[in-house]
């Protein structure tokens, strides 16, 4: 997902039944979204559409050659 003015991040997204609310999945520090939430997904997947993002610095999330703040995560 490319956003805007800061770069490109991954998100996993299942669908999840018509109609079903959307759950946002945040992993934890050191972790990836899909280490933290793989064992979850189809669970999940079967009530809600689901997403969940690798933060800036994990996995497939944002590169920065700065440092940065928890603020940024937020702001992404």
């Amino acid at each position: 997902m490319e956003l805007p003015g800061r770069g490109r991040t991954f998100v996993r997204e299942f669908q999840g039944p018509p109609g079903a609310p959307t759950l946002m999945l945040l992993h934890g520090l050191g972790a990836t979204a899909d280490l933290n939430w793989f064992s979850s997904f189809d669970a999940l997947g079967r009530h809600f559409r689901v997403l969940a993002l690798d933060h800036r610095g994990h996995g497939q999330g944002i590169r920065v050659g700065a440092r940065f703040r928890l603020a940024d995560c937020a702001d992404d």
